[in-house]
Order: structure tokens, then C-alpha cells, then sequence
């Protein structure tokens, strides 16, 4: 049977893409899941894409979106975004705990799962530093009962941030209408304070669209 016959649904050829993926990867001694993940990828991308030049782009962008979330091996032999609600990446920086960031969240969840939707943070807070850098990251929800929507990614948040050298981590918390998400990253920059290399603050601020 082949998994683009004319007859079958569009929902019908990736599940039978995703069959015949996680069939042919746990025979050859791999997870079942991550070659059904990839089966229907791939189904996406090859001929479901094709129709329309401009769903194209839309298609692969939500096949990504849907291989981050749930395939453990999206990005090799690990994948730092499994589960999560939103990837984000921006840059900007943190002048004496005020701190200014353009970026984009790429959505994996949801209604808007494969966007890409850009905002802006900023804030103030405590800080001896002056920084730039560069920071990339995932957003999940605290209480994974709750159905993700793309406007809990906005609002108020609290950040914590450290590092050393060049490279920190961060921790923000943020809040919408009482949904409580959790924001960890990575970042890369740099820094002058007068603790040399280590580098630490705390701030308070929020995200929101930008236009």
C-alpha cells in the first residue's frame, strides 16, 4: 500500500506514514516512537507540502514544531526541547538591573503551534552590570493540565539570571490571568560588574507582542 494514495485524508497518510516509520525503526532495533515521528515528518514535508507554495512553509513549520515537542531525538541523541510549550531566542541587554530584548517564540503547542511570533521584554531590577549577549530558550507551563494558548506567553514576569565567563543560564517565572509558566535558558554575551567574570541579577518586567 502506498501512504499517498489519491483516496486516503491527509490525516490518514501521516498515520500511515508514522506506522510504517515506527514499524521499520523498532525492526531495526530503535524506538517505535521516534521513527513514527519521523515517518510522518517526512510525509509531511515530501507531499503534503507540495499542494500549495504557500502552505508549504506552513506545513514544515508545524512539522518541526510537532518533531521538537515530541520527538526525544529531534536533534540528534538528545533534545533539549522535548515537552515544551515555546522555544524563544532574542538579544538585547541589562544596563545596572534594566534590561531590553527583541526576539521570537517559535510555538510548539496549541492552536498556533509552528509560528513564529515576535515580542519584546523588558525590565528592572537589581543588577551591577552592564551586558549584551544572546539567549535561547524553552517556556513550559507549570501545571501541564492546563491547555496552552499562545497569550500565556505574555505578561508579567520575575527573572533570575547568573553565569561566568561568557556563558550564564536564566530563570524566569511569568504569569498570565493566574497561569504560572517556567522560562530556562541559555545565553551567551558579554558582561563588565565588579565580580569580574561571575555575573548575577534579578529583575522584574514583562513580555509583550511586538508589532
Amino acid at each position: 500500500m502506498q501512504a499517498n494514495a489519491p483516496h486516503m485524508s491527509k490525516g490518514a497518510q501521516v498515520a500511515l506514514a508514522a506506522v510504517i516509520g515506527g514499524t521499520a525503526e523498532a525492526l531495526g532495533g530503535g524506538k517505535f516512537a521516534n521513527g513514527a515521528v519521523t515517518g510522518a515528518y517526512v510525509m509531511m514535508l515530501n507531499h503534503l507540502g507540495g499542494e500549495v507554495h504557500a502552505s508549504n512553509r506552513e506545513i514544515r513549520m508545524k512539522a518541526l514544531a510537532i518533531n521538537l515537542r515530541y520527538n526525544p531525538y529531534a536533534l540528534g541523541n538528545g533534545n533539549p526541547f522535548l515537552g515544551a510549550e515555546a522555544i524563544y531566542f532574542d538579544a538585547g541587554g541589562v544596563f545596572v538591573g534594566a534590561e531590553y530584548d527583541k526576539g521570537y517564540f517559535f510555538v510548539l503547542a496549541g492552536d498556533d503551534y509552528g509560528q513564529l511570533i515576535p515580542y519584546t521584554e523588558d525590565g528592572g531590577g537589581g543588577s551591577p552590570e552592564v551586558s549584551i549577549g544572546v539567549e535561547l530558550g524553552r517556556v513550559d507551563l507549570a501545571d501541564k493540565s492546563i491547555r496552552f494558548q499562545t497569550e500565556m506567553l505574555f505578561g508579567e514576569r520575575n527573572r533570575f539570571w547568573g553565569g561566568a565567563a561568557i556563558v550564564g543560564g536564566a530563570v524566569s517565572h511569568s504569569t498570565y490571568r493566574g497561569v504560572n509558566l517556567i522560562s530556562t535558558s541559555v545565553n551567551i554575551g558579554l558582561s563588565v560588574n565588579p565580580f569580574g567574570a561571575f555575573s548575577a541579577g534579578w529583575n522584574k518586567g514583562k513580555i509583550e507582542p511586538r508589532r
